[in-house]
């Protein structure tokens, strides 16, 4: 096969010809695509393409593969071929110089992650519009291991050392631990040594932070810090406490994202923006804690929507930066990190928030008070479809998962008479779910306008679960 003939401007690669390769038992047309969608595309079924699924979205992936720095080759690839049945085709096309000889070729994604070539694209999770690279390592083109494809191509053997990840995760368990002793501790009396201890605590995990930027220091020094502000208020638990907790945990985040944008910085960040707020306004005006926990869930819910087009513009990657176009892996990079330690953050602080809101529920549970959990609780299941990444939909999930359980037990709180149907209602969706399979673009289109719907309904029921409307109707 002949590479299509092309053209080259500014750096990116418009394909004119289509390309051939192959996709099951028989060869079929896949036609390239242009840029800015200029051009028109050949249909799969009028070039004799057997479409498993059904649907010719699903069977073909419209991807740009980078090679030789800025040079971007925009395609058209079929969806269930295996990667390594593309890479000649690929490497003709994006890279028409030619392998060099005794390197092999493999695909990556702009994280630096390897792409598993024995797979397919919908196997290794590569949707339309992501940017691969095509590198070259030193592994020869034949003879490769299947089991070993990725650590080969990637040029460095698997990772196999627990040891550092069970050191970390003790020392994170450790402090959480001591934290938690020594917040309940202060409010038992001995607040002097407990303030003198959190105190030199956090200083000496900030300053070893801030020397070797390891994950388990980073996480020690913004947890203490929150102890340590929580346990200089006298007489708490209350909204000072944590005020003062979150007002020192945004501190010493934005000291160590000087020292480099973590993604434990960024979550700690975008956690305490919300809460220092809704504690500052708890601190000045006294509120039932239902109220607070209704008022810090909504303002995280509205940054966890806001985190897209945050993430884009600290990147740098507006529409007048002239990098995007060329595909900037560094600051693709980092807006991926940033977005993800947006929706760590927002997540955690919806979480507290429906947690103070169940807490509530205790004293006092209405009406009000189940529909604002359970609005709140379809509108973070609904957005956790939405993330491609796992770290971004699993957080959303669980996040969403815990706002369920806030809400069933505040409706059991306000309704106790109708638990029984309650648990029969939950069985049944759980039953429901599990039958659902995978979803077409029409039914996920229709859970985006659920979640637009149940985003409208947080503001109104928040502020119905507050009671502002009465002071309102009131005043």
């Amino acid at each position: 096969m002949s590479p299509a003939a092309g053209r080259t401007a500014g750096g990116r690669t418009t394909l004119v010809n289509s390309i051939e390769l192959s996709d099951g038992p028989g060869r079929c047309l896949v036609p390239s695509i242009f840029v800015s969608g200029r051009g028109s595309t050949n249909s799969y079924r009028e070039s004799g393409h057997i479409d498993p699924g059904g649907a010719m979205s699903e069977s073909k992936r419209r991807l740009s593969v980078q090679s030789d720095g800025d040079q971007i080759t925009d395609l058209v690839l079929p969806a269930g071929a295996a990667v390594d049945s593309l890479l000649p085709d690929i490497v003709a096309l994006a890279h028409p110089q030619g392998p060099a000889a005794g390197r092999g070729w493999h695909l990556s994604r702009l994280a630096g992650h390897p792409i598993d070539g024995s797979l397919s694209l919908v196997q290794n999770d590569i949707h339309d519009g992501d940017i691969l690279q095509l590198q070259q390592g030193s592994v020869p083109e034949l003879g490769l291991v299947r089991a070993h494809t990725v650590t080969m191509a990637a040029g460095h053997p698997l990772p196999d050392q627990p040891g550092p990840r069970v050191g970390i995760t003790l020392v994170v368990w450790a402090v959480v631990i001591g934290a938690a002793m020594l917040m309940w501790s202060t409010t038992h009396g001995n607040q002097p040594a407990t303030v003198a201890i959190s105190c030199g605590s956090a200083l000496v995990a900030l300053l070893a932070a801030l020397r070797t930027g390891h994950p388990e220091w980073v996480a020690a020094a913004v947890l203490l810090s929150f102890t340590t502000g929580f346990c200089v208020v006298p007489d708490g638990p209350s909204a000072p406490n944590v005020l003062l907790g979150a007002a020192a945990t945004l501190t010493t985040a934005l000291v160590l994202l000087r020292n480099g944008g973590h993604l434990i910085t960024i979550a700690a960040t975008t956690f305490s923006v919300p809460v220092v707020v809704v504690a500052g306004l708890a601190s000045y005006v006294s509120l039932p804690l239902g109220n607070v926990g209704a008022a810090i869930a909504a303002a995280a819910l509205v940054v966890l929507s806001a985190a897209p087009r945050c993430a884009v513009m600290l990147a740098g990657l507006t529409p007048d930066s002239a990098t995007v176009a060329d595909g900037d892996a560094q600051r693709i990079e980092l807006a991926h990190r940033v977005l993800t330690g947006m929706v760590i953050g927002a997540s955690a602080a919806i979480a507290l928030g429906t947690g103070a809101v169940a807490v509530g529920a205790v004293q006092r549970a209405g009406v009000a008070t189940v529909v604002f959990s359970w609005v709140l609780a379809a509108a973070v299941l609904l957005r956790a479809p939405s993330y491609r990444l796992p770290p971004r939909r699993w957080c959303a999930l669980i996040t969403g998962m815990a706002c369920t359980t806030a809400a069933l037990a505040v409706t059991a709180m306000a309704l106790p008479e109708q638990v029984t149907w309650l648990s029969v209602a939950v069985i049944a969706i759980i039953l429901g779910v599990n039958r659902i399979g995978p979803m077409s673009a029409a039914a996920a289109q229709r859970l985006a306008y659920a979640e637009y719907l149940a985003l409208a309904a947080v503001p109104p029921s928040a502020l119905w679960a507050a009671d502002i409307f009465s002071l309102v109707r009131d005043w």
